[in-house]
């Protein structure tokens, strides 16, 4: 019982240095990480249940040959990265952004900074194809709007170097 009362008497002590330590360690942390990036590396295991022939209710193969497995993979690599689905894939991450967007706020979809330059890069034409209500319809405004032309900016945020919505940008390495 003794004990006890001597660790609540040091704590008591210490009670200032408990409760100033941590919070300044804590303002730290959230200061100098106020302006990263909202870029992040992921990691992603695909499971192949369907080319391996491995269901959850059996324990060895259903007798799929390597050659089948091999194939089955290819295929679906080759969809993930395919050109098309990742230019798709783009003309909607811009259109989300477009809509969800705001400039004087950071949230879930683009940050304000980023939403700004957005902004001051993208046309007057362009703007007025963005739908605020509906995705579909923005996505498919911006699919017709698009032609392969050089000076077309739907055309253009795929095929150049833009640092969200390039092709090399979304390429799963």
């Amino acid at each position: 019982m003794e004990y006890l009362f001597y660790l609540s008497r040091f704590i008591y002590r210490v009670r200032w240095w408990l409760i100033i330590v941590p919070a300044t360690l804590t303002l730290l942390a959230i200061y100098s990480t106020k302006h990263l990036g909202r870029t992040y590396d992921a990691t992603t295991t695909i499971y192949t249940g369907i080319i391996s022939g491995y269901t959850i209710e059996t324990s060895t193969g259903a007798g799929i040959n390597l050659s089948q497995q091999s194939t089955t993979l290819d295929n679906i690599l080759t969809l993930i990265t395919s050109q098309s689905t990742l230019k798709k894939v783009s003309l909607r991450l811009y259109a989300q952004n477009m809509i969800y967007g705001d400039p004087n706020r950071d949230n879930t979809h683009i940050m304000a900074s980023t939403y700004k330059e957005l902004l001051r890069i993208t046309p007057k034409e362009v703007l007025r194809l963005i739908d605020k209500k509906d995705e579909k319809k923005t996505v498919a405004n911006l699919e017709a709007y698009e032609k392969p032309d050089p000076k077309n900016f739907v055309f253009g945020l795929f095929y150049w170097n833009h640092p969200d919505y390039c092709y090399s940008a979304l390429l799963i390495k």
